[in-house]
């Protein structure tokens, strides 16, 4: 399975044929090549295409072919090598072809359309990371980086786990991706002066459920770089599509699913991660379909702060049940000082600063009472004066 720039699709039919789905068309996917192949890639240009062709009967060596690729169509037939039985045909550049099998890979060189033999390795799966080559061994599960252009090995990773069988590893971008026989899947960080394992999610896939291409198992594993921080992961034959976020340069996180609708499985991810091909097993037939990852897994921080929102709410809903009000904790007016945010205490306990007026205690501070006592003080002060003019002049007569 293959994708395009464009954003059309390649597959291989159950019989073996090449199709092609187009990017925007209703129409059913276009045959490509009406013959068996076995394996098929797209150079990064997509000028030049490459098939390989089952072995004829009773021989184990097979035929692999250069086309040329223009308008989404095959046209005249290049160069042509006879090699061991091919399972994964992969361009590393626009120079080298490799061709890999059970009896391990074999480097061409590509010059105008012609493959001349370069190199050969024992590994069984290669993948291509920026401009170097990683060759995987079986049996000590190790890869090896090759720069091809000076022909020496760069770099080399160990994939193995303890108890775990290595199935398929693959590269895109800055991310190397190993998947094992219990769906767990390991990531490695390839950069020009290192590769560093950045994280391990243990039973990703289901991989007992997902069917074991034709060819091999080197597709099995789907992956699409976002960037130099995102790539997407999925099992070809799985429903489900995962996000990783290396965050921080510190730790690789699961950060969004798509989940592809029933009965949908996915063989296929664009180059830019939005769009996906899929086969429907009820109907058997081929659909692009789009990808938003609209369900995000939330971080523990997240769910923290969901959980609180969702108590909060259902203890407002509980208030309004038996008439309450709840209680509004906004503040209104902001200062240099501190707000407590939790509401006053209005039960009237040692901490309670409310003023309240105090009718029982003479001298109470009601306005009414001071006007009352001030009006009686004045009338009783005037009797007074008038009381004594009135005995002075009785005493002078």
């Amino acid at each position: 399975m293959g994708a395009l720039s464009r954003g059309g699709f390649f597959f291989v039919s159950g019989k073996g044929q090449l199709f092609l789905l187009e990017k925007g068309t209703q129409q059913e996917a276009q045959i490509v090549y009406g013959g068996e192949v076995v394996a098929f890639a797209c150079r990064e240009d997509e000028r030049i295409m490459a098939l390989a062709f089952p072995p004829s009967s009773g021989q184990d060596r097979c035929v692999v072919r250069l086309y040329t690729f223009a308008d989404n169509e095959l046209g005249d037939a290049l160069g042509e090598v006879m090699t061991a039985r091919v399972t994964q045909l992969l361009w590393a550049g626009l120079r080298h072809l490799v061709m890999c099998g059970p009896a391990g890979c074999s480097i061409y060189l590509c010059e105008s359309g012609k493959l001349k033999f370069f190199v050969s390795d024992p590994a069984t799966i290669a993948l291509f990371q920026g401009n170097r080559l990683g060759l995987l061994h079986g049996p000590t599960q190790i890869v090896q980086y090759w720069n091809l252009d000076k022909n020496r090995m760069v770099d080399s990773v160990n994939l193995s786990l303890q108890d775990r069988r290595l199935i398929t590893v693959v590269g895109v971008g800055y991310f190397a991706l190993a998947l094992y026989n219990d769906g767990s899947v390991q990531a490695f960080y390839v950069t020009k002066s290192s590769v560093k394992k950045i994280g391990q999610f243990d039973q990703l896939f289901p991989i007992a459920q997902a069917g074991v291409e034709k060819g091999g198992a080197s597709s099995l594993l789907l992956a699409c770089s976002l960037s130099s921080r995102k790539v997407l992961v999925g099992l070809r034959g799985g429903d489900t599509i995962h996000k990783l976020e290396y965050k921080n340069e510190k730790v690789l996180v699961d950060s969004a699913q798509e989940k592809l609708a029933s009965p949908h499985v996915l063989l296929a991810i664009s180059l830019n991660g939005r769009r996906c091909l899929a086969l429907n097993r009820e109907t058997n037939k081929y659909h692009a379909l789009l990808m938003n990852f609209s369900a995000p897994k939330l971080p523990a921080a997240e769910e923290s702060v969901a959980i609180k929102s969702s108590v909060n709410c259902e203890k407002a809903e509980k208030r309004a049940t038996l008439g309450v009000e709840p209680v509004d904790k906004r503040p209104v007016v902001a200062s240099a000082v501190g707000i407590n945010s939790a509401p006053p205490d209005f039960s009237g306990g040692a901490g309670s600063k409310r003023l309240t007026p105090n009718h029982g205690t003479e001298g109470g501070g009601t306005p009414q009472w001071g006007i009352t006592n001030g009006a009686t003080l004045a009338l009783v002060g005037v009797s007074l004066a008038a009381l004594f003019v009135l005995v002075r002049r009785i005493i002078s007569f």
